[in-house]
């Protein structure tokens, strides 16, 4: 049974092996700035009554309702 590791390495190899190497570095660079790591709903919206920071999401409760929002926070598990 592969690990996670051993599964990502072609992939891996791929990119640093890849003649668009440079042009995938470049473009994760400028685009890491547009990344959505945290969020303070509970600042703007007043029905939001709490904010539960998970992982890779964030939960807020409105009363009858919660609402989660998806980052892109990266996770060590997730790799």
């Amino acid at each position: 049974m592969a690990t996670k590791q051993q599964e990502h390495e072609p992939i891996l190899n791929i990119l640093t092996n890849s003649d668009r190497r440079d042009e995938v570095i470049i473009a994760t660079k400028r685009s890491i700035f547009n990344c959505l790591s945290e969020t303070n709903l509970h600042l703007n919206i007043p029905a939001l009554k709490s904010k539960t920071r998970g992982k890779v999401r964030d939960i807020y409760d409105g009363g009858d309702y919660l609402v989660l929002v998806t980052t892109d926070r990266q996770s060590v598990f997730g790799f």
